[in-house]
């Protein structure tokens, strides 16, 4: 369940509610998709659903990485 980030919070705090909020959205929308949905291309891209999330979580956990 999607929480809104409290915007009163220390700047770290803020920065893992806010990625912790973009994770279940991202969840959300990719729930129920088959392996085939994952990993099809979408023109004119090359890019994937499953290659979009795996880079997404590179990003989140050097963001956390760097902010801590």
């Amino acid at each position: 369940m999607r929480t809104d980030p409290n915007p009163n919070g220390s700047e770290f705090s803020l920065l893992v509610e806010y990625l912790a909020y973009q994770r279940e959205t991202v969840l959300f929308k990719t729930e129920g998709l088959t392996h085939a949905q994952l990993v099809s291309k979408h023109p004119p891209s090359e890019l994937t659903v499953a290659g979009l999330l795996a880079a997404g979580g590179e990003l989140d956990g050097g963001a956390i990485q760097r902010a801590a």
